[in-house]
């Protein structure tokens, strides 16, 4: 299911998406990218050289948008949030996705800009409810409500599910995870949905070392 913890929100345009339309080179390189990720070595080295791949990606094909998605994964997982959003632009430029939009309002909060996040949240909301029209799925639909939580507040979310989730009530699959997303939902914040995890303390007696 594509519902953002976030960092399913990069799974879900890279691998249901078809890349028939792009440049052969341009996917080899992504995919590069994505093993690189997954070999053993220092990790913000191993990103840094990612994002070089997906830079050759981009430039032998600018409309190569999961690059983008990519890189913009990457570039929270090194802190650097003003130019992931930069990269979430790039991508909404080719085509507005509703994880994407979600994700660049949450960067925007994490950066304090939050009427720049409203803007990119009901961007998000515009997006959804046009994919929810064409095709109701209980992905876009979950992620709907997050825009709405994060815009709105929770009650507002939550009224939203409550709503929406009769129209799945002969599919019960889907009727699970939307009543297990609205029982969760309350508890999200904008570091769980730009996958931020807190530092884990050392065990008791073990001093921290300095950089």
């Amino acid at each position: 299911m594509k519902f953002l913890l976030f960092f399913a929100l990069f799974s879900l345009s890279l691998v249901s998406h078809s890349q028939t339309n792009y440049n052969k080179k341009a996917i080899e390189l992504h995919e590069k990218a994505h093993k690189l990720m997954w070999e053993p070595g220092n990790r913000n080295q191993k990103i840094k050289q990612a994002n070089l791949l997906l830079d050759s990606a981009i430039k032998i094909d600018p409309t190569y948008r999961l690059a983008y998605h990519r890189k913009m994964s990457n570039l929270i997982l090194l802190k650097e949030y003003k130019r992931a959003i930069k990269m979430a632009d790039s991508a909404t430029k080719i085509k507005p996705v509703l994880e994407i939009l979600i994700c660049k309002g949450a960067l925007l909060t994490k950066i304090g800009e939050p009427d720049a996040a409203k803007k990119a949240y009901e961007q998000a909301i515009k997006v959804g409810q046009a994919d929810y029209v064409a095709k109701p799925t209980s992905d876009v639909l979950c992620n709907i409500a997050v825009a709405y939580l994060l815009r709105d507040g929770q009650q507002k979310a939550l009224d939203y599910l409550k709503k929406e989730k009769t129209k799945f009530a002969n599919d019960p699959k889907d009727l699970k995870e939307i009543n297990r997303v609205e029982k969760i939902l309350p508890k999200f914040t904008v570091d769980e949905i730009l996958g931020i995890r807190p530092p884990v303390p050392p065990p008791p007696g073990v001093k921290k070392i300095g950089v």
